[in-house]
C-alpha cells in the first residue's frame, strides 16, 4: 500500500501572502524565513518526506 501522505495544510485567509513576504523580506532571520517556506510547501500539498530533503 502506497504512502500518500497528509493533505495539503489549509491556511487562513491572508496566511499564504505573509508567508510570501517573509520569504522576501531581506530583514527577516533565515530560521523564520525556512519555517515559512516550510509552511507553503505543506500547503501546496508536498510531502514531508520531500519537504525535508
Amino acid at each position: 500500500m502506497e504512502n500518500r501522505g497528509a493533505a495539503a495544510l489549509p491556511l487562513r485567509e491572508g496566511g499564504r501572502e505573509r508567508l510570501e513576504e517573509l520569504l522576501r523580506s531581506r530583514g527577516v532571520r533565515a530560521g523564520l524565513a525556512q519555517r515559512a517556506r516550510i509552511v507553503l510547501l505543506s500547503a501546496d500539498g508536498m510531502k514531508k518526506a520531500e519537504i525535508a530533503s
